[in-house]
């Protein structure tokens, strides 16, 4: 019983340091991700459309 809780609450610990290591790079990766979009937004601004002709 006793090694069982060790157990928990060294996994739990693990745990809370993945998350709190993970956390700043998620953060950074979503920022990118919205850098990107707004990018990809302005750069089909930019361009003239384009339309494919009817079959």
């Amino acid at each position: 019983m006793v090694l069982a809780l060790v157990v928990v609450g060294i996994g739990v610990l693990l745990l809370i340091g993945v998350v709190v290591a993970v956390l700043p790079r998620v953060q950074r990766l979503s920022r990118a991700a919205s850098d990107l979009r707004g990018g990809l937004e302005r750069g089909r601004s930019a361009l003239p459309v384009v339309r494919r002709a009817p079959r």
